[in-house]
């Protein structure tokens, strides 16, 4: 009866090296992640922005749709996101841009509280109509993408 013999193909000098390289950048970046990129928000903001992916309204579902997956240009835009207190309707990180998409619930004087504490954090804001979105999306992405330009 034959026992099973165990063996291992000798690796590269190339295919060494490239294991070790991926080992030792890992462990670089973990070092480096120490200080989190990212603010903490509180956990019932976190899970309202998740509710709020989860059922959009259909002038935000529409320009999701238009968004996502940087099929505009090459800008990565993420949506309903917490920051500080607030949840961002859309935002593009790279370029401190956020996409806000009101009904008639937006018309209001916390609405610019709110908008002085993004421009005080460095952000730009891009306000549109819920029948703007639904209307004229073409119109809604040319002044998108003129803003990002700006930046």
């Amino acid at each position: 009866m034959r026992s099973a013999i165990n063996f291992r193909l000798p690796l590269t000098t190339c295919a060494r090296d490239w294991i070790v390289s991926r080992f030792n950048s890992r462990r670089s970046l973990m070092s480096m992640s120490e200080a989190p990129h990212h603010r903490a928000t509180a956990k019932h903001i976190r899970g309202f922005a998740k509710k709020m992916r989860r059922e959009p309204t259909e002038a935000e579902a529409a320009m999701w749709r238009l968004l996502r997956d940087r099929r505009l240009a090459p800008f990565k835009f993420r949506r309903q996101v917490p920051f500080q207190n607030y949840i961002l309707d859309f935002v593009c990180f790279d370029k401190r841009l956020v996409v806000e998409i009101d009904g008639s619930q937006h018309a209001s004087p916390a609405d610019v509280v709110r908008d002085g504490v993004l421009v005080r954090e460095g952000f730009k804001i891009a306000r549109y109509w819920n029948n703007d979105v639904l209307q004229q999306r073409s119109a809604v992405l040319e002044d998108i993408l003129a803003r990002l330009s700006e930046r």
